[in-house]
């Protein structure tokens, strides 16, 4: 019953303009014309205000939908989980998913999965919860027509429900990828799973009454103990659980003796020690997002800890006890935020959204506005009320749940990082008595590099380094100087932490960053003054014995400015005094030889006569040890391409004396010959591993270049004899002119690893129901039967809304049954291409909008629109050159290019390419990743006219070449993935894992592009 009656309000094809008195009469004035009634005026604006409040019961009603089936789904696979032939056979279907074989599955899985799932939707009560079944009426040209409506809610709404009412397939298989299983009822903290969620839930009702309970007044009455202490006490059980361990899931008692529930809970001071040190569960923090714990804890971060002095009628000692009570539960709320969002992309995501009550409780606490003279009993006249205030310091520390959500968090700092959250946190770091201490600084380091120092972001190492140099962060200044050891400038600002400011400006300029670099060297942060404070640094008093030497590697201060040296020397202009300077050479002969000696000495460099086998970055004194091998090599090379050999000619024994044990010839020697004389059968080549080989040997190259192409040329030919020992062919002796061949020879034993058999045994393994469902899960998500039908019914969407002429038509609608029960006097008959203009209007009015979703949405449908003409019937896509025959061939590449073209004359190229130019770049699913797959479509099989449009945009409109500058970061990025896959997979064939077959989709689909945009040899887009 409400389904329908949600639906009349919803079609406004029965809306009259007014009502009118005719001939005694009441009647219906219809709008002249009828397509009047889409305006959006001020009287308007509240009739469609009421349908997208129908809009979103409607959605709702979806909502129920889908947990329904979800439920269904479950006992699908808790009856298949009972069946050890079922459970081997799902085994056996994740088996081939790991060796990325999926396709060659052939078991009974693929169309039993698929029947099943399709059973949810066409029999039985999945049947008739459609939309269409619910209401009793044909609902989705109500739905077109409300698209024509000029407000923009409406239009979002509209066409979320329909993309909604035939993607639920989609919304299935996403909530059921949300699931989180539970092996057991009991749970640590919470004891069991009905008592969690009882409190869980309560929780949210509670944070929403807080100027009941948090408040005694005339009005709300006297303070709620109660309900204060079961907040506290709830979200300290959630803070318990998020960092419990499931080993420390409630167990039987030793003793044998039940207690009260047969179970007993692991000693607190655990739990406490897991909190202090903030060690999360990911399982458990997915547990709580399945709990919604973060809209929840959401309803907390908007309490006003001051409202019992914004007119309450209470004492003093009231107000100051109110807002004590709320901020103790907002504290414990935020502290509760930042395990939630602690190394879980998912949870970060969701609280990331939460940012502007987040960054209004940055900061100190607001004190409110008091009368000097207020007191709370004259008989006490010491007592004030802004002592008392005072005596409340500290602040909220949601500072710490932004820079969680950002930790780790790629996509988040590329795109959701604004400006003016960055220099707020400036505004704070320049606020702290000693910024260098301050772990604020924190978030700029992770804003530059979100995953570590092998990857940066340009933006925002911009944006980090344009709050470095403001005038108006004067103590961030004074900070830089002082850790700079800038004359007068050590005594102004304490500076106890250095290292921690010199590491921030490296991660600034990381990568190259010329932009970042030049803007510090023009604030001060010159090589000259990094050479000065590294002196200063390497010689403070001191001696120059060996252990002194060694020291350098083990100080912060000193390593990171050899770090930040060396960046500098790469991407800025070096100034040839430089060169002279005796700072310049006594850091080569004693810094930089110290921390080669610790590396060489410590035995990082080797383990059983070679490289270590790790990733990237995990060796601490991998960067450092780069850094150094840099320097010496800019310094070397430019003293002697000046001239200026004379300080090198004064420092000659410790440079090249290979006799000299510790001279920087011999050290680089053995690091070369470690690396390359390996006798570890199980060595894996790595990229930084490369990098030091490299490096090592070009500064040996300056050194002796006669000795070290011989020696090069020795450790090649050793190299290529063991692998060949390890790929089962004898050793033999290799010249120069072998290296070709052998590199071919490498080819077949990569091949052979890839055809290897499948790795079964791990089917006879016990796995948990929750690993199970994962497994169910990937099953489903990958079922090409699956995918098949899910992309089918995006065309069955895409061709409704083209034949929206044939459903909206008035003359249509006026035969069929149900314009009895609804009638439609006033509708308009509504045409593809009308629909289309308005997307486009939609899409002009919001590209910059903060959301996506809803542009992306926009585009998914015009991509289907082109990709349903090389569709089959069962909703998988051929090309074009699988048809035989010439003359159909023909026929249907003139019909896409007619649909490309119409689409161009509605200035769909036009705002694809706006979107491309104006949204980052580098993010997988986004607006702008999503704007190129439908530019990919529009210019598919070489379109001139649409070319031509693209090459008229970029020439008049994207001077700036933002679009290129767009496909070039979106190509580099990938091409990067690519090559380090190939490095990798040279000697050893390694699975690809989901990231990197993304990022070679990418590669591939920059390149295509590319290509398409040239097809036909289009010459001017060539030149272009």
């Amino acid at each position: 019953a409400l389904v329908p009656l949600v639906i009349s309000l919803l079609d406004g094809r029965s809306d009259p303009e007014k009502m009118a008195n005719v001939n005694g009469k009441l009647a219906r004035v219809a709008f002249s014309p009828l397509e009047l009634r889409y305006r959006l005026t001020p009287e308007s604006s509240v009739v469609t205000s009421v349908k997208v409040a129908a809009i979103k019961v409607l959605m709702d009603v979806a909502n129920l939908r889908a947990n329904f089936r979800v439920g269904k789904i479950l006992e699908d696979f808790k009856r298949m989980n009972a069946s050890s032939r079922d459970q081997t056979e799902l085994k056996k279907h994740h088996c081939y998913m790991i060796a990325g074989k999926e396709s060659s599955y052939d078991g009974p899985f693929v169309h039993r999965l698929f029947e099943e799932f399709e059973d949810l939707f066409d029999h039985g009560d999945g049947a008739r919860m459609g939309m269409a079944a619910l209401a009793g009426v044909e609902t989705h040209s109500v739905l077109i027509d409300c698209l024509m409506y000029d407000d923009d809610k409406l239009f979002e709404g509209a066409l979320g429900l329909l993309e909604r009412d035939f993607g639920q397939r989609v919304k299935l298989l996403s909530s059921l990828s949300e699931v989180t299983l539970l092996e057991t009822e009991n749970i640590a903290v919470f004891d069991n799973v009905s008592n969690m969620i009882a409190r869980i839930n309560h929780l949210g009702p509670l944070l929403l009454s807080s100027e009941v309970w948090g408040i005694s007044n005339r009005i709300s009455g006297k303070f709620q103990p109660e309900s204060y202490e079961e907040i506290i006490e709830t979200v300290t059980q959630c803070q318990e659980i998020l960092v419990t361990k499931t080993s420390l899931l409630l167990e039987p008692s030793d003793d044998g003796e039940d207690s009260d529930n047969g179970f007993e809970m692991t000693k607190r001071k655990k739990g406490e020690r897991a909190i202090r040190d903030g060690i999360t569960v990911p399982h458990h923090q997915n547990m709580m997002r399945a709990l919604n714990l973060h809209t929840i804890l959401g309803n907390g971060l908007s309490i006003e800890y001051n409202l019992s002095f914004l007119g309450s009628i209470c004492t003093d000692e009231e107000k100051l006890e109110s807002r004590r009570m709320l901020i103790e539960v907002q504290r414990q709320v935020v502290a509760t935020l930042e395990l939630f969002v602690k190394g879980n992309s998912k949870n970060q995501h969701l609280v990331f959204s939460h940012l502007p009550a987040l960054r209004k409780l940055m900061g100190p606490l607001r004190v409110p506005p008091i009368s000097n003279d207020s007191k709370d009993d004259p008989d006490k006249p010491e007592f004030t009320l802004k002592d008392e205030l005072a005596a409340q310091v500290g602040g909220m520390n949601t500072e710490a749940v932004i820079i969680e959500c950002i930790r780790g968090n790629v996509p988040l700092c590329a795109t959701s990082v604004p400006r003016d959250l960055v220099e707020q946190f400036g505004d704070l770091l320049n606020a702290e008595t000693d910024p260098s201490t301050s772990p604020l600084l924190e978030f700029f380091t992770i804003l530059c590099e979100p995953v570590g120092p092998d990857e940066s972001d340009d933006r925002n190492q911009q944006l980090v380094s344009d709050v470095l140099i403001s005038d108006h962060f004067d103590r961030i200044n004074l900070s830089i100087k002082a850790a700079l050891q800038c004359p007068g400038y050590e005594d102004k600002i304490p500076c106890a932490s250095p290292e921690r400011i010199i590491d921030l400006l490296c991660k600034a300029v990381s990568h190259r960053n010329i932009i970042s670099a030049n803007r510090l060297m023009r604030a001060g942060v010159t090589m000259d003054h990094v050479l000065s404070a590294l002196h200063k640094t390497t010689h403070p008093q001191g001696s120059r014995n060996q252990s002194f030497t060694q020291s350098f590697a083990h100080d912060p201060l000193c390593v990171n400015l050899v770090k930040l040296l060396s960046l500098q020397m790469q991407v800025l202009v070096i100034d040839p005094r430089i060169f002279r300077l005796e700072e310049t050479w006594e850091f080569v002969v004693n810094a930089g030889r110290g921390i080669l000696i610790t590396y060489v000495d410590g035995g990082h460099h080797q383990k059983s006569g070679s490289f270590v086998s790790i990733e990237d970055g995990k060796d601490p004194y991998y960067h450092v040890v780069l850094a150094v091998l840099h320097l010496i090599s800019y310094i070397i090379s430019g003293a002697r391409s000046l001239g200026m050999i004379d300080q090198e000619q004064l420092h000659a024994g410790r440079l090249f004396e290979y006799h000299h044990r510790n001279s920087i010839a011999e050290l680089c020697r053995t690091i070369h010959h470690a690396n390359n004389i390996s006798t570890d059968p199980n060595q894996e080549s790595t990229s930084f591993i490369d990098e030091m080989e490299d490096m090592s040997v070009e500064v040996l190259t300056l050194l002796d270049p006669k000795l070290i192409a011989q020696e090069v040329e020795e450790a090649r030919i050793a190299k290529l004899q063991q692998n060949n020992h390890e790929g089962g062919n004898p050793p033999k002796n290799h010249s120069s002119s072998d290296h070709h061949r052998h590199s071919v020879q490498v080819l077949p034993q990569v091949a052979a690893l890839k055809e290897e058999a499948i790795d079964f045994s791990s089917i006879h393994n016990y796995v948990s129901p929750a690993e199970m469902l994962s497994y169910f899960t990937t099953a489903l998500s990958t079922n090409p039967l699956v995918t098949n039908k899910i992309a089918k019914r995006r065309f069955t969407f895409v061709g409704l809304m083209e034949a929206a002429s044939e459903h909206t038509d008035p003359n249509t609608l006026k035969t069929r049954k149900q314009k009895k029960k609804f009638p439609t006097p006033y509708a308009v008959k509504i045409s593809w291409e009308a629909l289309v203009l308005r997307m486009v209007k939609y899409v002009k009015a919001h590209n910059y909008d903060h959301d996506e979703t809803h542009l992306i949405r926009i585009f998914k449908v015009l991509i289907a629109h082109l990709v349903k003409a090389r569709s089959r019937e069962d909703g998988s896509i051929y090309e074009i050159d699988e048809i035989d025959d010439i003359i159909e061939r023909a026929e249907k590449l003139k019909h896409i290019a007619h649909l490309q073209n119409t689409l161009d004359g509605q200035e769909v190229v036009e705002v694809v390419l706006t979107a491309i130019a104006t949204h980052e770049a580098g993010t997988s699913g986004n607006c702008s990743d999503v704007a190129t797959e439908l530019l990919q479509e529009l210019i598919r099989f070489g379109n001139t006219k649409v070319q031509n449009a693209a090459l008229k945009y970029m020439k008049e409109i994207d001077k700036d070449g933002h679009v290129m500058d767009f496909m070039w970061v979106r190509l580099q990025g990938a091409l990067d993935i690519v090559r380090d896959r190939m490095e990798r997979s040279a000697i050893a064939f390694e699975p690809m894992s989901t990231f990197q077959r993304s990022e070679y989709g990418e590669a591939t689909q920059t390149l295509e592009l590319f290509s398409l945009l040239c097809e036909g040899h289009n010459f001017n887009m060539q030149e272009w």
